[in-house]
């Protein structure tokens, strides 16, 4: 949203969603859809698909914080249309989209092969199986103070406890841990993440 350029090339408009008023159902005033500004996003996680391949064999989309105005139509640009982009250069690519932080995890569309997950208190969380709907039951959440944040707000045995109690009844984990300059994963938090993995028997 910084970007002047992106903004006016990508004919983005500053979101006024909280405002939005229905008609019969559908958002009513001007284009809430964003039609222009998706299909060009659209193309451009097309165009990385394709000139990727296999080598992206998965997607977490953002921001997909009101799926029935903006997704849930039968022409696109919706869901099955960005699925079908991100898939484009490979077929076996899973994909998640992301509602915001909600307790407990949802699925928004058929489409997904994986709840995007994003939690804020995994230490509250209950997961109720391997899947939501279809999708694969997935938690993404963050072992610092913040995403990218240091230092860690839970101890490595806090940390494993928390995964074993989803991979325990078929659901995936996922922490973010924030990287240091060099690219490498912060010294402190190498003991969670070690610990994760003598947990679940993954440990190198």
């Amino acid at each position: 949203d910084r970007d002047e350029k992106a903004k006016a090339a990508f004919e983005w408009k500053p979101g006024e969603f909280p405002l939005w008023t229905y008609e019969n159902g559908k958002p009513k005033g001007r284009d809430d859809r964003l039609v222009n500004f998706q299909n060009k996003w659209e193309s451009v996680i097309r165009e990385w698909s394709e000139r990727w391949g296999n080598k992206v064999c998965g997607w977490w989309f953002d921001g997909c914080y009101y799926p029935d105005a903006m997704y849930r139509h039968d022409d696109a640009p919706n869901f099955a249309s960005f699925a079908a982009a991100a898939r484009a250069g490979n077929p076996d690519s899973a994909v998640a989209f992301n509602p915001g932080v909600l307790d407990p995890v949802i699925t928004l569309t058929p489409e997904e092969d994986y709840t995007a997950g994003e939690i804020g208190d995994p230490d509250k969380l209950v997961c109720p199986g391997p899947k939501v709907g279809a999708a694969q039951y997935q938690m993404l959440s963050y072992i610092g103070k913040w995403w990218c944040g240091a230092p860690p707000r839970f101890t490595p045995e806090q940390v494993a406890e928390m995964t074993q109690k989803i991979t325990g009844k078929g659901g995936a984990v996922t922490w973010d841990v924030p990287p240091e300059a060099s690219g490498r994963i912060s010294e402190e938090f190498l003991p969670h993440l070690r610990a994760v993995g003598a947990a679940l028997g993954t440990a190198r």
